[in-house]
């Protein structure tokens, strides 16, 4: 496992997630896209 940290982007539609390791290369993006009108 690589030392990092997750950074959080938040919107009303959609959350990415990314794996930032320390010398701060994006190793991994995690994308979840609200659909409809429903409230998270």
């Amino acid at each position: 496992m690589a030392n990092g940290f997750l950074l959080h982007r938040v919107s009303l539609l959609k959350i990415v997630t990314y794996f930032v390791t320390s010398e701060g290369e994006v190793v991994n993006k995690i994308e979840i896209q609200q659909r409809g009108k429903e409230v998270m």
